[in-house]
């Protein structure tokens, strides 16, 4: 599962990535100028990209789960 834990970490930081990517382009300007709470719009990029991990994290267990089992049969 090194491969795994490589993809998800290599995930991850695309994400934040495209976060720096956006306060430099100017976009995350807008987005925090709406009346919503900053802490609030963290806690829910964060959330998103929580989920986004763990999605990627169960797809990939899963394409490892379907490898091993038609290796084995």
């Amino acid at each position: 599962f090194g491969f795994l834990q490589l993809f998800t970490s290599f995930y991850a930081v695309t994400i934040a990535a495209s976060w720096a990517a956006e306060e430099l382009d100017g976009r995350l300007e807008l987005e925090i100028a709406c009346p919503a709470p900053r802490v609030k719009y963290y806690l829910l990029r964060l959330a998103a990209a929580l989920v986004a991990v763990v999605l990627v994290v169960v797809v990939a267990s899963g394409v490892v789960v379907v490898v091993v089992i038609g290796s084995v049969g």
